[in-house]
């Protein structure tokens, strides 16, 4: 990126807010933040730093630095405030520059902001310049790859970029979004947003539905407002976690079917041993093998003598032996089921972080 020679030199005046053009959005930084805190020290010392604004002939100023502060200033009706005036002659460039680096100095940018001032400069600067110079300055590698990630992201739609500076979606799954047709993302996003799933529990979901639209005649927003599906998030009788939980097992079983069946029967079977909290029971991938994985932790004599004890216990109604022989499967066999070709391998009983029923921990 060139080195600005910010030739140009401001001039300090007061200004009221009809000189100000409170709807230009070129050199906005901030993204998804709220202003409480800015109207808070307003009320307390009355004004803040002067604001930056460029000039424009016959036009209200257009602001470079200070949304947030114009903002409160409206809202508490503040009369006259400073600002630094740039002269219109100052370039696009040098006060995006100005901006991000006012910004950096004062607050920890969110991937929302990452994205659309990436975005901006590109129109700018170089992509070999934007990787050298601002990346690092937005606190990331160096690195071509999450520069083009980050323009990608500035291309989905607001909701998804709000969602971003929120916190209420992360990068990886927003990308993971992208790659969908925007119908298929939108009726996506609605559900993970009005179920509140968690991180790992959306990108469960964003690669089932993307897996299923895939090898299905339907696309994900036709599966999403199926019949089916409706019955489930409009029933009023069940409360949320519950019906996000029945949602999301919906979607596994339409992709896993059969191995659905098999997990559910499992976690029926083992259920006399789930009040041993500190037992961990993992099948055998797919529950196809003999080869079954039992741990669990004790603290002390009397820890250790009762959880054998218990599952001696166990095995004596014969838990561990109908485990063992296969017994307990609604099919002969789970190999070479075509449903979970297309979809990452999943081995019942792995422990994922944020998922629930479908775990195979002996709780």
């Amino acid at each position: 990126m060139p080195a600005s020679s910010f030739d140009h030199e401001p001039r300090y005046v007061n200004l009221s807010l009809t000189e100000v053009d409170q709807t230009d959005r070129t050199f906005v930084i901030s993204f998804g933040r709220e202003t409480p805190v800015t109207q808070a020290v307003v009320r307390a010392a009355g004004t803040l730093p002067p604001v930056h604004l460029r000039t424009r002939v016959n036009a209200p100023h257009q602001v470079v630095i200070g949304f947030e502060r114009i903002a409160a200033y409206r809202q508490l009706e503040v009369n006259s405030f400073p600002a630094l005036l740039w002269p219109a002659a100052l370039p696009d460039c040098d006060a995006l520059v100005m901006a991000t680096a006012n910004h950096a100095l004062g607050s920890v940018f969110n991937e929302a902001e990452r994205a659309l001032l990436l975005a901006k400069l590109s129109i700018h600067v170089e992509p070999s310049r934007l990787i050298a110079d601002v990346l690092p300055m937005l606190g990331l590698n160096p690195n071509p790859e999450i520069l083009r990630r980050y323009l990608t992201l500035a291309d989905l739609e607001e909701i998804f970029i709000l969602a971003l500076a929120k916190g209420k979606l992360n990068r990886e799954n927003a990308l993971s979004l992208a790659k969908l047709n925007p119908p298929d993302r939108l009726a996506l996003f609605n559900v993970i947003s009005a179920l509140g799933y968690n991180h790992n529990t959306q990108r469960e979901l964003i690669e089932n539905i993307n897996t299923l639209s895939r090898r299905e005649t339907q696309t994900g927003h036709d599966l999403i407002t199926s019949p089916d599906s409706i019955s489930i998030l409009d029933d009023s009788r069940i409360d949320q976690p519950t019906k996000a939980e029945r949602w999301r097992r919906w979607i596994k079983n339409k992709l896993f079917p059969r191995l659905t069946l098999a997990e559910e029967t499992y976690h029926r079977l083992t259920a006399p041993i789930r009040s041993l909290s500190q037992v961990i029971l993992k099948p055998p991938p797919f529950f196809e093998g003999n080869k079954w994985t039992i741990s669990f932790s004790f603290e002390n004599q009397p820890g250790l003598t009762g959880t054998l004890a218990a599952l001696t216990k166990a095995d004596e109604t014969g838990l561990f032996g109908k485990l063992l022989a296969g017994s307990f499967l609604e099919s002969s066999s789970l190999s070479g089921q075509t449903e979970s070709d297309d979809s990452e391998s999943m081995t019942p009983g792995t422990i994922r972080e944020g998922e629930g029923a479908s775990d195979s921990l002996v709780e």
